[in-house]
């Protein structure tokens, strides 16, 4: 039998793999309303706050914002590690969508090997190696793609469990 940490490093490799094949699929309307927009303000060293003025005219949809969005874009108190995760990318790589998706990349390797860990203190050693059908799974792989803020709950969800099996 192989080795837990083959699989380990099966299901870190399948996650990045996962989102590299899917770097340049578009961002959805949501992520341009709101989180993509205040990541790259913050990657320009401007306030968390995104007025709807200040969106750069690649991300504007072809659609005026919603009445209830002119005066600014809402803010869902999401905390700004997801932002500033993004921001530091953008200002290495620059402000691409391409960028976005690839900054999920050690993210989405962290997630596969977080499921690894977790299926292997829950099932043992042979468990760990259904991470990576577990990453197959729609529901875990369209948030791999689609570079949401619902990305660092997945990994801090995953490593926390792993932290409470092993006290």
């Amino acid at each position: 039998m192989r080795r837990p940490a083959n699989a380990t490093l099966l299901s870190a490799a399948l996650g990045a793999l996962i989102v590299a094949l899917g770097v340049q699929l578009p961002l959805v309307d949501d992520s341009f309303f709101w989180w993509v927009p205040k990541a790259m303000l913050l990657a320009e060293g401007q306030g968390p706050w995104v007025l709807a003025g200040a969106l750069p005219e690649a991300l504007r949809p072809d659609s005026p914002l919603p009445p209830h969005w002119v005066d600014g874009l809402p803010d869902y108190a999401h905390p700004p590690l997801w932002y500033a995760w993004l921001a530091a990318w953008m200002r290495l790589f620059g402000q691409t969508h391409t960028v976005v998706h690839i900054a999920v990349l050690p993210v989405a390797a962290c997630i596969g090997a977080g499921l690894c860990q977790l299926t292997q203190r829950l099932g043992g050693p042979r468990a760990a190696w259904a991470a990576p059908v577990l990453l197959l799974l729609p529901p875990i792989t369209a948030q791999l793609l689609r570079a949401d803020t619902d990305l660092p709950l997945l990994l801090f969800s995953t490593w926390a469990l792993v932290a409470l099996l092993d006290r």
